[in-house]
């Protein structure tokens, strides 16, 4: 099976670097909506490569098998644009007007 852009699983993964293969089991994994999957760059997924202790700078993803599909994650908007309200509080009790 193959995981789609965004999306966010608990898999079992098996990855390549230039010299090993690494097995982890019953991981949650996420995927960036932008990347060069199936290789995984440190720069890109640096909590991902310190939370599992992987010392190479990229590894490819050999074979993943999915035991289950959470959700996607969400796509940042950048930023957003907040407006000045125009309630006013009562100074003695606090109440809005």
């Amino acid at each position: 099976m193959e995981i789609k852009e965004g999306e966010i699983v608990v898999c079992n993964l098996k990855l390549k670097s230039k010299n090993k293969i690494t097995i982890l089991n019953d991981i949650l994994f996420s995927r960036f909506y932008v990347d060069k999957y199936p290789i995984l760059y440190k720069k890109q997924y640096k909590y991902f490569f310190n939370k599992h202790k992987l010392k190479d700078d990229f590894y490819e993803v050999v074979k993943i098998e999915i035991l289950l599909k959470t959700g996607l994650k969400h796509k940042s908007k950048k930023y957003i644009k907040a407006n000045k309200s125009d309630v006013t509080r009562d100074v003695i009790s606090g109440k809005y007007d």
